[in-house]
């Protein structure tokens, strides 16, 4: 179903196969005591498939599909601007997003629509804040806040990243 062909702690290369979406969880936990952040860089990703970028708990297991971002305990964002909430799709996608996450609108409505948030050669910002209870993405386009919800507050988390067909490389600092 899926192939990790390279994996350090600095950088992650992943490919898909052809016939389903793999998904990656990087094998770094981190228990939320205050902050915990993590740049992500985009560094290939195929124009026409998503990539979502955000945390789970750790040990989650994919659905027959092979996707993780529906876990309950998932938060995190598509690279087309769909938000997940505990699992749950809680914005659709770019153009349901508060006028207020989009940071450079004119960038957002030049890029493909499967890059409208982020894209190869971007750079994701993730911060956990434990304190807060959110989760904050920011992109070149976008800075999006998602609520953590009461039932995960004292949960461990790790990084969870989902993509589609075609072959995506990241780096995780």
């Amino acid at each position: 179903m899926f192939r990790v062909f390279y994996a350090l702690t600095a950088e992650i290369l992943l490919r898909t196969a052809d016939s389903d979406f793999p998904w990656l969880i990087t094998p770094t936990q981190f228990p939320c005591l205050h902050v915990v952040c993590r740049n992500v860089k985009v560094v290939k990703k195929p124009a026409d498939r998503g990539l979502f970028i955000g945390v789970s708990a750790p040990g989650i297991q994919p659905r027959s599909d092979g996707w993780t971002s529906w876990d309950l305990s998932s938060y995190g964002m598509w690279s087309y601007g769909e938000v997940r909430a505990a699992g749950q799709r809680i914005i659709d996608d770019y153009t349901e997003l508060p006028t207020s996450s989009i940071i450079q609108a004119d960038q957002l409505k030049q890029r493909a629509d499967y890059d409208k948030v982020f894209r190869a050669g971007d750079e994701v910002v993730v911060v956990l804040d434990c304190t807060a209870h959110t989760l904050r993405l920011q992109s070149p386009t976008v800075q999006h806040v998602i609520p953590i919800q009461q039932q995960h507050h004292q949960q461990q988390w790790v990084l969870n990243v989902n993509f589609g067909r075609g072959e995506h490389q990241i780096t995780v600092g």
